[in-house]
């Protein structure tokens, strides 16, 4: 009769257990099934080689602590029992362990280990620098990890999807405001797009739409008055302060990655602004008339009733504001106070009383402002002739083209036209794509040199075919590597089929 384990028995001595009588406590919730049952294939002819780690329970029991995946490919390849060795140890130290562990296996979802670190610092106050020493992690693999805790629901299933890679995922996480996350997500992956998204264009993305440039916020940076909140200069949560995922930007590149924060302050300083300017006597105008004065952006238009008094004076020979060229007379103009659609606060006068006291203090500006001040009928005439213009070119533009198109359509293509073809999928192509071209045809790169520069001179030898080559090379080089998961991107797939090549036989050739 075989001996029933017991929770005492040494834990360098592997007994088996039973599956269904193991408890699983695991912080792992994404698996490849792929690999499982890869694994479950391999479990059947050779079974269980490594035992897994078990802690005694209080239900007279096993709960696992490590080796979550080999019993999960056990049961699939239809075995009741596993190897474990047994170890007494309380539920810090058991996290601790399978945290440990699946990092030396195969590694687990970025997201399933964001969670088990933040886990053990909430839980029991483990510092970056304690989980980098225990895990033999650097502290910006620790941080980085840590950051896609940040993640909404709908980021965080489109990264266990495989729509996200893992940088990509990282950098939606630094996005604070989760309805902007998710617009982000939805923008970035529509449905015709069926690759993962990549860290390059979810930076610009990010830095283009959601990350606030301090240098240009409508408020002083350094009041820690304004809605009761801290001062931008010290908060965590802009870039300048997490340089382990942004790097070490200058003062003038920080940013808010914090939205909603920086609305309200936004608001609080225009309202502040308001409430001085009435105290004052000055008119103010409300959003929709402010948005009207300033359609697009930060300056006024041409045609435009008022100046602004920050605004440079082109007429000025030294080009100073207007403002200061008005001098101390344009201070009794009445001013007239507005914000652009960024929220930048504007003082304006009108041109009409501009007009007046600039032929008074500066005459020869005057005379050659008359052309800046010149009435809206005058404005509008030069937009039309501009208007002609612009239309001109568009139509040659077509014109351009249209021969174009109907030259390479009647004719063998070229050297000539295949090189200008080669070169604009050269110069669309990312830095990483380039690199790995330039590696792949053995190109060497001089110490110093940029591998672009290295790759467009070996781009004027080609000829031909080559030059045809090139070119599906650059397309299908876009997003064939992947990061997390096992995208190789549609463009790859579809040039291995024109092949008729199977990629599961060109991995096991890269193996």
């Amino acid at each position: 009769m075989k001996k029933q384990p017991t929770k005492k028995q040494d834990a360098q001595q592997s007994i088996l257990v039973s599956l269904d009588s193991l408890t699983e406590a695991n912080y792992r919730k994404a698996y490849s099934e792929d690999s499982l049952h890869e694994l479950a294939a391999s479990i059947r002819v050779h079974g269980v080689l490594e035992p897994v780690l078990v802690r005694p329970n209080d239900s007279n029991g096993y709960t696992l602590v490590f080796g979550h995946r080999r019993c999960r490919a056990a049961r699939i390849a239809g075995l009741a029992q596993v190897p474990a060795f047994v170890r007494e140890c309380g539920d810090e130290e058991a996290r601790e362990l399978a945290l440990i562990e699946n990092s030396q296996r195969e590694d687990p979802h970025p997201l399933d280990e964001a969670d088990a670190l933040q886990a053990l610092m909430t839980e029991y106050g483990r510092s970056i620098a304690e989980l980098s020493a225990q895990t033999g992690k650097s502290v910006s693999h620790i941080w980085r990890r840590l950051r896609l805790c940040s993640l909404g629901e709908a980021c965080r299933n489109a990264f266990i999807d495989g729509r996200l890679t893992t940088g990509a995922a990282e950098m939606l996480a630094t996005v604070a405001d989760l309805d902007l996350q998710a617009q982000a997500l939805a923008d970035l992956t529509p449905r015709w797009n069926q690759e993962p998204v990549t860290l390059l264009s979810a930076r610009r993305y990010v830095e283009e739409r959601c990350h606030l440039l301090l240098a240009n916020a409508p408020f002083p940076v350094a009041d820690a008055s304004l809605d009761g909140r801290p001062a931008c200069n010290g908060c965590p949560k802009r870039t300048g302060a997490q340089p382990l995922l942004f790097g070490q930007p200058t003062k003038k590149d920080d940013r808010c990655t914090d939205s909603a924060c920086y609305t309200a302050k936004k608001e609080a300083a225009w309202t502040r602004t308001l409430e001085t300017a009435l105290e004052k006597g000055h008119e103010v105008l409300d959003d929709e008339d402010s948005f009207k004065a300033f359609p697009h952006g930060e300056h006024l238009p041409m045609n435009s009733p008022f100046v602004d008094l920050a605004a440079k004076c082109y007429s000025d020979p030294k080009h100073r504001t207007w403002g200061a060229v008005l001098g101390q007379q344009g201070k009794g103009l009445p001013r007239v106070i507005a914000r652009d659609r960024s929220g930048r606060v504007h003082q304006l006068v009108t041109r009409d009383d501009a007009s007046i006291v600039l032929k008074a203090v500066a005459p020869s500006v005057a005379k050659a402002a008359s052309r800046s001040l010149a009435a809206p009928e005058d404005t509008r005439k030069q937009q039309a002739e501009q208007r002609k213009e612009n239309a001109k070119r568009s139509a040659t533009v077509d014109r351009g083209l249209a021969r174009l198109v109907e030259h390479v359509e009647g004719n063998e293509p070229t050297d000539d036209v295949l090189r200008l073809l080669a070169e604009g999928f050269f110069e669309g192509s990312w830095s990483d794509v380039i690199r790995s071209t330039v590696k792949r045809r053995g190109l060497t790169v001089p110490k110093g040199e940029q591998p672009a520069i290295v790759l467009h001179a070996h781009l004027a030898t080609l000829t031909g075919r080559q030059l045809l080559a090139f070119c599906l090379e650059m397309v299908t080089a876009r997003c064939a590597c992947p990061g997390y998961g096992t995208h190789y991107g549609s463009a790859f797939m579809r040039a291995l089929g024109l092949l008729n090549c199977d990629v599961q036989e060109l991995e096991r050739d890269a193996a």
